[in-house]
């Protein structure tokens, strides 16, 4: 049998397979990053639907951990350049203390002290943060950001999935696959191309 994901899971799989097919948005926007383009939409532009729907996605989960400290994100793309949520976020999620930070900064070198005290914390724990550094949160870069929760959840989230003593990833994988066993045209492999006609999404659905 398999089990049912995790709650905050479920919003995040009703995106419209968004969440599953980040990565090629990201992987264009690291891209852009390497020759020199912010890749951050100008303003009054219309950003694509997944990245819309992800903020959406990320800023409630973020939220559903920080009311723990009575603390929510209004606005993630600008809430975080402080770095004290993002470091309120890791204590909660790691049970654990990141340290002496600057709890009322005013200068951008105080919030650039703090990112980099919890871009360090999360390196100590094992966060794979390739190619997402302090200076995107300061940018305010939102598919970077958004890349940033995503490797938040993947690390601290993604390894309480549980299905037939598969843990992790590979645990999420076995769920989905077992969810749209039968669909026509569907054949989940991965978590990026399998969803790319929408087919797999709509047989989870």
């Amino acid at each position: 049998r398999i089990g049912l994901p995790p709650p905050w899971l479920a919003p995040a799989l009703v995106g419209a397979a968004a969440l599953i097919k980040m990565a090629a948005p990201w992987q264009q926007e690291m891209a852009n990053k390497r020759q020199g383009t912010n890749g951050t939409n100008a303003a009054g532009s219309e950003e694509p639907l997944w990245v819309r729907q992800q903020q959406k996605v990320f800023t409630r989960w973020s939220n559903a951990y920080l009311r723990q400290r009575k603390l929510k994100i209004e606005d993630l793309y600008e809430d975080l350049k402080d770095g004290i949520l993002l470091i309120n976020l890791l204590e909660i999620l790691g049970h654990d203390s990141v340290g002496k930070y600057n709890k009322k900064p005013k200068q951008i070198m105080q919030k650039q002290e703090n990112l980099k005290k919890a871009f360090d914390h999360m390196k100590s724990k094992g966060v794979k943060l390739l190619n997402v550094g302090a200076e995107d949160i300061t940018k305010g870069n939102h598919k970077i950001i958004l890349a940033l929760i995503w490797a938040v959840i993947q690390h601290y989230q993604l390894a309480a999935i549980a299905a037939e003593g598969v843990s992790g990833k590979d645990g999420l994988m076995l769920w989905c696959q077992r969810l749209t066993q039968g669909y026509e045209g569907v054949n989940v492999k991965n978590f990026t191309t399998s969803w790319a006609s929408g087919l797999a999404f709509c047989a989870k659905a």
